[in-house]
């Protein structure tokens, strides 16, 4: 078996079982950034099972997108490119022999509802609980995604072409924080309709662009607030806002408490309550 291999040392894996009939691999990434996985002919077929954050497949001349509670089922992974544009991505990665279910070709996008629970203990538990019960949640995994009633998820690819402009449409925001730039200005510049720009960003990175970019800007607010004395006004226009309370109302909505709160209260983490955590845009190398 070949190990998996990562373009980078952010990505971590871990091997958690190995058995004739599976072996089972835990894949943690915290920024955005690429991984190469490979997998030897023995085990052809991988199931990848996203608990959180977002998984990008570039595969030839389509690129399927996975979010939390999905999973990617390949039909080997030879010329296959994995991106997490979001950052704080965690799987489960099972690898079978062929013939374990009935392989995609060349990849699929499924919802298994019991998958979730087997995924999530694989990801948590695994340094503490002995390998026979890896085995078991393993299997537990791979059944749930071999049953009959596994159903397809909504249809999740699009071309490599989507992927650059959605990721070029972050970088762009993001490089300017204290700007508004409009979707119809965003797209002028990138030459296409305000409605693809919408549409494809929606799909890399599973949310609208003002509201993906705003929970950003709230992280890195979330940051200044932490790192510096600056007042809490000063910190919101880095972040284009003049009026304090519509600052308040935007970083509530994403860290669940007021400005003045979160600077006072260290145990609040400096995470969003609903988004990943601010990483940035992915490199140019990476896409």
């Amino acid at each position: 078996m070949k190990p998996m291999r990562s373009a980078s040392r952010a990505v971590r894996q871990k091997e958690l079982c190995d058995t004739q009939q599976m072996t089972a691999f835990r894949i943690i990434a915290e920024p955005a950034c690429s991984m190469r996985l490979s997998f030897s002919a023995r085990k052809p077929l991988t199931i990848l099972h996203v608990c959180s954050g977002r998984l990008a497949c570039r595969r030839g001349k389509q690129v399927y997108l996975t979010g939390a509670g999905e999973a990617l089922l390949l039909n080997g992974t030879a010329g296959a490119a994995f991106l997490t544009p979001t950052g704080n991505f965690s799987a489960a990665a099972l690898c079978l022999p062929e013939g374990a279910f009935s392989a995609p070709d060349p990849a699929a996008v499924l919802c298994a509802p019991d998958a979730q629970a087997p995924a999530e203990a694989l990801l948590s538990a695994a340094e503490q609980i002995p390998e026979h019960e890896i085995r078991r949640l393993a299997a537990q995994l791979a059944a749930a995604y071999t049953a009959a009633d596994c159903r397809s998820a909504e249809s999740h690819v699009c071309a490599p072409s989507q992927l650059r402009m959605a990721a070029d449409a972050f970088a762009r925001m993001y490089a300017q924080p204290a700007l508004h730039i409009s979707i119809e200005q965003l797209a002028d510049e990138l030459q296409i309709s305000p409605t693809h720009l919408k549409n494809s960003f929606r799909l890399i990175y599973g949310d609208s662009v003002y509201a993906y970019v705003r929970a950003q800007k709230m992280l890195a607010a979330a940051e200044k607030l932490r790192s510096s004395n600056r007042t809490v006004l000063d910190i919101a226009g880095d972040f284009g806002y003049d009026n304090g309370s519509k600052f308040a109302k935007a970083f509530q909505k994403v860290m669940g408490v007021s400005p003045r709160v979160f600077r006072r209260d260290l145990s609040l983490p400096a995470e969003s309550v609903a988004h990943s955590r601010l990483h940035g845009p992915l490199p140019k190398d990476e896409l």
